[in-house]
């Protein structure tokens, strides 16, 4: 069973390998989130590609809340 060390040394420690690929993961999904947002915002865009670009939304906020409801849970309570 994975414990909440395991969490908080993956969430906040980048100088182990798997808290580079987890940080380096989070930064490229910012970027693709990004760059998806933009494309939406011009004019005469198929339906596929809007399709498409929905769930590439979908897909960057689900990732994007599960890192942070983990973050809460494996934070120092004061």
């Amino acid at each position: 069973m994975v414990g909440k060390d395991f969490f908080t040394d993956l969430l906040d420690n980048t100088n182990t390998l798997r808290g580079k690929v987890f940080a380096l993961l989070i930064q490229f999904l910012i970027i693709v989130s990004l760059v998806t947002f933009s494309i939406d915002t011009l004019p005469n865009l198929s339906e596929n590609l809007k399709w498409i670009l929905y769930l590439v939304e979908i897909i960057t906020v689900v990732i994007f809340s599960f890192e942070y409801i983990l973050r809460c849970l494996v934070a120092k309570k004061s």
